[in-house]
């Protein structure tokens, strides 16, 4: 059985492309276990769209103990109907279970980027984002969206620009 426990980060950049990154530490011995096609993140929009049907996602593992980072790989994912899903489960099962025989916990990152649109003008809007494995919610993050925002103002020199 995998066990996860579930950290979490999100950012908003302006150009409106959301990167959650959700983090899990299992022992390395439990990768072995771990099924790709049983992974999944479900997208709740609420008065933002989102504008993309799939993307890559960033997948990587560290030493839980020391941070050193252990390897990294990136792997397609499709989002069907709100939910996204490894689109190549195979390929993402055969890299983490090459790690199963570490010593220790693993830390592991997983991150995505999923574009969206911007609320109604004067409106807010978020997207929340709940990882789940085998049907089994296991952690969530919501991200606020707040609309649209002016470009910078720059003033010579242009070190000097404050978003409004």
């Amino acid at each position: 059985m995998l066990a996860l426990d579930l950290v979490e980060d999100a950012t908003i950049s302006p150009a409106k492309i959301i990167g959650s990154t959700l983090k899990l530490d299992p022992p390395a011995s439990d990768l072995a276990y771990f099924d790709a096609s049983q992974a999944s993140a479900v997208l709740q929009p609420d008065n933002v769209t989102i504008t993309n049907t799939g993307g890559t996602a960033t997948l990587t593992l560290t030493d839980e103990a020391t941070s050193a980072e252990l390897g990294s790989q990136t792997f397609p994912f499709v989002i069907t109907n709100g939910v996204a899903h490894f689109s190549q489960p195979s390929e993402v099962n055969d890299w983490m279970h090459a790690y199963s025989t570490y010593q220790g916990n693993v830390g592991i990152g997983f991150t995505f980027y999923t574009g969206i649109d911007d609320p109604p003008a004067g409106q807010t809007g978020t997207l929340t984002i709940t990882a789940e494995y085998a049907s089994a919610p296991y952690g969530s993050i919501s991200i606020p969206d707040l609309g649209p925002t002016k470009p910078p103002v720059c003033k010579p020199p242009a070190t000097n620009c404050k978003v409004q």
